[in-house]
């Protein structure tokens, strides 16, 4: 079952959404460049605002072989079975060293990326850019009609990229506000508007998995309260929540829209019967 918000490859360095057929606006050529040159600025800003991405590799290929270099010196010691003792306990010592000193260089430039990243973040010209995207995507909205009723909700997008011949897939949970418009379940994010029609969605399933993530975009943060209720975990950068949910949608080859289990309080009032009589999926 292929999602409906998923990018697919076309030709080399296109990219377009599977949803074609129920997109019915679309943002008009001016504000699109606009959103684009902005967007540019933001990837310039962010890039700048770490450190390079080759030093990134090597911290941590130091910390990976600090690591390896520590723990092998400690297994060793700890096992006993020595042939030289005085030798291997002069190579233990140069493995301790040597293992801590690449800890503490990979652990050193990751600290300054850390804190560079914050400082940027923090800065004025952040700010400025945060504003005029909110402000970009407000405009974008009332080209696209989109109601004020509308409830923001995040819904997972598939991207696709190549490492060699092999395809892989990851999900990004990007906003977007949904509503209904008559017999039809609308999702607008800052391009375009998608139109579902109810006669369309043949179940809503509830999927006993986790779902990996990189971003939280709720104001209120990930409390512990809300990661508890909704089984959210952050580990290593990324966010996860276990069950996902998936409004199935009838066609030549089933679609989905997939979003993550803290929205469905908030999205259930506008699926109707469908959100009360579930379907659970268990993988």
């Amino acid at each position: 079952m292929k999602n409906l918000f998923r990018y697919c490859e076309v030709e080399a360095g296109l990219v377009r959404l599977e949803n074609e057929e129920f997109v019915v606006k679309k943002i008009g050529s001016d504000t699109a460049a606009r959103q684009q040159k902005l967007q540019g600025e933001i990837e310039t800003f962010e890039k700048n605002a770490g450190i390079p991405r080759w030093l990134s590799i090597v911290a941590l290929v130091l910390l990976a072989l600090g690591v390896g270099l520590f723990s092998g010196a400690l297994d060793s010691l700890t096992d006993g079975d020595v042939a030289y003792e005085t030798l291997v306990q002069n190579g233990l010592w140069w493995g301790f060293g040597i293992g801590l000193g690449l800890l503490a260089a990979g652990g050193a430039i990751e600290l300054v990326a850390f804190f560079r990243k914050r400082s940027a973040m923090a800065s004025p010209v952040c700010g400025d850019l945060k504003t005029r995207w909110a402000h970009l995507e407000r405009e974008s909205r009332e080209e696209l009609l989109v109601p004020e009723t509308a409830i923001p909700a995040d819904i997972i997008t598939e991207c696709s990229a190549r490492f060699f011949k092999h395809k892989f897939f990851s999900c990004v949970n990007s906003e977007q506000y949904v509503f209904c418009d008559g017999p039809a379940l609308c999702l607008a994010s800052v391009s375009d508007v998608v139109k579902i029609p109810y006669e369309r969605i043949e179940r809503v399933e509830r999927v006993e998995k986790r779902m990996a993530f990189p971003n939280w975009n709720k104001e209120s943060g990930a409390s512990a309260d809300l990661m508890k209720r909704y089984k959210v975990k952050l580990q290593n950068g990324t966010y996860s929540v276990k069950p996902y949910y998936r409004i199935v949608i009838r066609g030549d080859e089933p679609a989905a829209v997939v979003f993550p289990s803290y929205e469905f309080e908030r999205l259930a009032p506008l699926l109707g019967s469908n959100a009360t009589n579930l379907v659970t999926v268990k993988k």
